[in-house]
């Protein structure tokens, strides 16, 4: 599962950015609505108010539940290990960059934080 959110200056231009929150298994809706994303969620919770120091000022930005069965990612099987995140997150950058074919001359940056600090060399060194 991921939500994608295009750079609100120069969407074709500015890099693409893959944001893992770590956990292990902790949903990236942690980051997006209440960190970097493009809002956060109003204190009734009714609605979201825009995050004018977000991160998809200047960027292309994908937050992934990561790996399955984290959040609302679901898939055939569980990894259990970095090796495991990064071969899943491989094969869905495969599959995103395919369906979105506007996205692959980008600059491409893989971040993340806490335990994500295991997946994101891993993944970067899949790719």
């Amino acid at each position: 599962f991921y939500w994608f959110f295009e750079s609100r200056s120069a969407p074709k231009t500015d890099p693409l950015v893959l944001w893992m929150t770590g956990g292990p298994g902790c949903s990236s809706e942690v980051a997006l609505f209440g960190e970097n994303g493009p809002c956060s969620v109003n204190a009734a919770g009714t609605g979201t108010i825009r995050n004018k120091y977000s991160w998809n000022t200047r960027a292309n930005l994908v937050y992934i539940d990561q790996p399955a069965g984290t959040g609302f990612s679901y898939g055939s099987g569980l990894d259990h290990d970095e090796a495991g995140v990064a071969r899943d997150m491989y094969d869905f950058l495969q599959q995103l960059l395919q369906a979105h074919p506007a996205l692959q001359p980008l600059d491409f940056y893989v971040v993340g934080e806490s335990y994500a600090g295991h997946y994101v060399p891993a993944v970067t060194h899949e790719v």
